[in-house]
């Protein structure tokens, strides 16, 4: 390669007037910087998103997408224009009005109303905010008005883009089985759903109904989605139309597809709440033996879910599992399952249990009913989701199985940067900032040291209460069992159970990058401890366990020295447990 030199100041005088900056590559939702989330727009803000409707023909011959997609949505601002998302590799042939219910009665639903349940009024235009932006802006004749209904289809198709690192980045995988069939699956959490089909993008939005979702593929294969199958329709083209419906509110990073000749394993499980769902396990045949060792894992996991947590959320659809072409992802009511078929997938170390599959389980609890409405709170899901690994090695092994996984996570955590930043967060905010390890491992080491604070009665009971706050929520099958959550609605909760103070505690841990430093010295009997390393204005106090012959002291410690009498004239044990998340290095036994 050739390399040459030239002057770049008159090249970038001549560019910076005309360059566009990052705060505006997202306002106009530019494809080079490919994130989810973010700041609402008023055109997205003015809609509530009622239901989803996905119709795709998706061919593996030539990885090709075409179809349409459906948003029903009730207004809840005044806006003469909508605002979607969808990738403009896409060619996007016309988008069309199916419903307009201007004044819609009390509780009345987005439903199409002549004999074959389509009525067209017109073809609305759009327009992009400037050429090659991820946004549709879909323009209406006059200004919707609060509480009219509106539903729009979309009709596109094209290539949508390839993951070359699925799941780490975002789009289709077009793969091959061992016996060179079709083997197809999509991840799209860390880069937004709208790569593949047009949608509002924030996980603040869940359709409150559901979604309906179609896709249509060569017969050889089976299609498996989201929620319930509903009907299986084989076409004269040598295709079949799978159709999918989903009864609960729904992230769009979530909606998925895996396709291959799966083999189907299946089981009824009766769930703590007394409902019977199945457990489904699609896998591909070269992999059946496997499958069989590992399904019985999939009840066990449940089972602890449910009896830590609360009932599955989702038990009036299916637990299901994909075998997909990646390593994994959380997708509602059908994660999938790239791993080895054994265990210790994660760490590379003994767990005792297959921990992918444990923690894409977890996110059916922490994710898909506890949902952060904001990308900035994402540890909700990522921190919690990893720390119930370490519950269930707990329950394998005891303390020393809790111990070692703690352990493993402890060794990943970086801690450059707050988990809890301040403003709204895109995706790439959180993963792309060096952040992104850290929502898992330091926000599973937070809910460690915050067991250690309000002890273990009172932790369970936490945990299960956020997920669930009532008895009739544990009960609910309907959607409305699913909740937007924040780091603040945690902190109250938390403060709530406890009846402490919690502020300094989340403050410096979930809003500051720094760790505390545990500091302490002994002349004779006197211990001397205190904490280092605590931003001003943060009162951080906590109590430290002290072992001395024996006797175990539990002195509050903050900024300040405390001083402890020793019961003997050597140096003692501080924290010996690792309670506290802090800068020394966790000593596994």
């Amino acid at each position: 390669m050739t390399f040459i030199r030239f002057n770049l100041l008159p090249l970038i005088l001549l560019i910076l007037p005309f360059s566009v900056s990052q705060a505006q590559q997202h306002e106009l939702g530019l494809v080079s910087r490919s994130e989810s989330g973010g700041t609402l727009h008023p055109y997205q803000a003015a809609y509530d998103v009622q239901r989803y409707v996905l119709d795709l023909v998706v061919d593996p011959s030539d990885s090709t997408l075409a179809g349409f997609a459906e948003t029903h949505a009730r207004i809840v601002s005044p806006t003469d224009t909508w605002r979607l998302a969808l990738d403009p590799r896409f060619e996007i042939s016309k988008i069309e009005e199916l419903m307009h219910n201007k004044n819609p009665k009390p509780g009345e639903g987005m439903h199409l109303n002549d004999a074959n349940g389509e009525r067209i009024l017109e073809v609305r235009e759009w327009t992009r905010p400037v050429a090659e932006s991820k946004y549709v802006d879909i323009e209406f004749p006059r200004t919707l008005e609060i509480g009219e209904r509106v539903a729009i289809r979309i009709h596109y198709s094209g290539a949508p883009r390839v993951a070359r690192r699925a799941p780490w980045d975002g789009g289709f995988v077009w793969a091959r089985t061992p016996s060179g069939a079709p083997w197809v699956g999509v991840a799209c959490q860390t880069d937004g759903a709208w790569i593949w089909w047009p949608n509002k993008d924030h996980p603040s939005d869940e359709p409150d109904r559901g979604a309906t979702l179609r896709f249509t593929m060569p017969s050889d294969l089976k299609a498996v989605s989201n929620g319930v199958l509903t009907s299986e329709e084989v076409l004269d083209n040598g295709f079949t139309k799978w159709t999918w419906s989903v009864k609960n509110p729904i992230n769009s990073y979530t909606v998925t597809l895996n396709a291959a000749p799966y083999l189907e394993m299946s089981e009824e499980y009766v769930s703590v709440a007394g409902d019977t769902m199945p457990i489904q396990f699609w896998v591909l045949p070269e992999f059946e033996e496997k499958g069989k060792w590992l399904f019985p894992q999939f009840a066990e996991h449940l089972r602890f879910f449910e009896e830590v947590v609360g009932p599955y959320p989702f038990r009036n659809e299916k637990y299901g599992v994909a075998h997909a072409p990646y390593l994994g992802m959380e997708h509602q009511t059908l994660i999938a399952y790239g791993a080895s078929f054994s265990n210790d997938n994660m760490f590379g170390q003994g767990v005792g249990f297959d921990d992918l599959h444990h923690h894409e389980l977890a996110h059916e609890w922490w994710g898909n009913l506890v949902t952060a409405w904001d990308w900035r709170d994402f540890w909700i899901h990522e921190g919690f989701g990893t720390y119930m690994q370490a519950l269930y090695a707990e329950q394998l092994e005891g303390l020393d199985g809790y111990n070692r996984v703690m352990g493993l996570t402890r060794m990943r955590i970086v801690s450059q940067q707050e988990i809890v930043p301040q403003g709204f967060q895109t995706t790439r905010d959180v993963y792309g900032t060096g952040r992104g390890g850290d929502i898992y491992y330091k926000g599973a080491w937070v809910l460690h040291t915050l067991r250690g604070v309000i002890g273990d009665e009172l932790f369970f009971q936490l945990l299960s209460e956020f997920a669930y706050p009532t008895a009739e929520s544990r009960e609910k099958t309907d959607g409305t069992q699913l909740r937007f959550v924040s780091s603040r609605d945690f902190k109250e909760h938390a403060e709530r159970v406890s009846g402490l103070d919690l502020e300094a505690f989340f403050d410096l841990y979930l809003h500051t990058a720094n760790l505390p430093d545990l500091k302490w010295e002994r002349e004779g009997r006197t211990l001397r401890i205190w904490f280092e390393n605590i931003p001003e204005g943060i009162e951080f106090s906590i109590r430290v366990e002290v072992e001395s012959g024996g006797e175990i002291l539990r002195p509050v410690v903050g900024r300040e020295p405390v001083e402890v009498q020793l019961s003997r004239r050597e140096d003692p044990a501080v924290d010996p447990r690792n309670l506290i998340l802090k800068t020394q290095i966790f000593a596994e036994e």
